[in-house]
């Protein structure tokens, strides 16, 4: 959405590839962000060889999601956001969802900046789509055989190499919770915020 919108801003043709798991109003979303949505594979995996394959034929600028430095220094200045909030105060603790590994990085790299390097950061992926606590018990990348989590349309089989690095240089805590926690503490979060009734919060 962001490349989408910031194309969109520069006057720009982008091109997203997106899986058959991407709910369907996203594809809408891109659209209207003047984006070209294809659609391939039932996977991240699928779409992004797709997504190779069409600046292999057309030229233009492939841009990783989530193994990419300027994705990790777009990431990063959520966190100047936050100092800028807080003030003197620093947090305890930061969470973040894992995909790919992208936010994490770039959370990484904003941190050290704001002088947060002490804070750890709370690593978090739904049960079937864990490709980075796997690798952690491996001790190396681990790409895995599916993903079995109903969080498909935002997982990946293999996290990038640079968060196993940024695991080794920095205090960070892998949690793996099942898709019904996910889904509760999602609806949670948008009744509290008044971004949903109460009564069409049902997992």
């Amino acid at each position: 959405m962001a490349v989408a919108y910031g194309a969109r801003q520069l006057g720009m043709e982008c091109v997203v590839v997106i899986s058959n798991n991407v709910p369907h109003h996203m594809a809408e979303k891109l659209q209207l962000e003047g984006a070209r949505v294809e659609v391939r594979g039932n996977s991240w995996d699928d779409a992004d060889v797709r997504a190779r394959e069409i600046v292999a034929k057309e030229g233009g600028y492939y841009c990783h999601p989530f193994d990419n430095p300027l994705i990790w220094t777009g990431n990063a200045t959520m966190v100047a956001e936050m100092k800028e909030d807080l003030g003197d105060r620093i947090p305890a603790a930061i969470v973040a969802s894992v995909g790919g590994g992208g936010l994490v990085c770039g959370l990484s790299e904003g941190m050290k900046s704001a002088a947060w390097a002490d804070v750890p950061i709370i690593a978090v992926e739904t049960r079937g789509a864990d490709s980075f606590r796997a690798s952690l018990r491996a001790g190396n990348q681990v790409t895995l055989p599916k993903i079995t989590s109903i969080a498909a349309a935002l997982a990946v089989r293999k996290v990038c190499t640079r968060i196993l690095e940024v695991y080794r240089e920095r205090s960070i805590f892998s949690m793996v919770l099942s898709d019904r926690l996910a889904v509760n503490a999602c609806n949670r979060f948008a009744v509290s915020n008044k971004l949903r009734r109460k009564e069409h919060a049902k997992m």
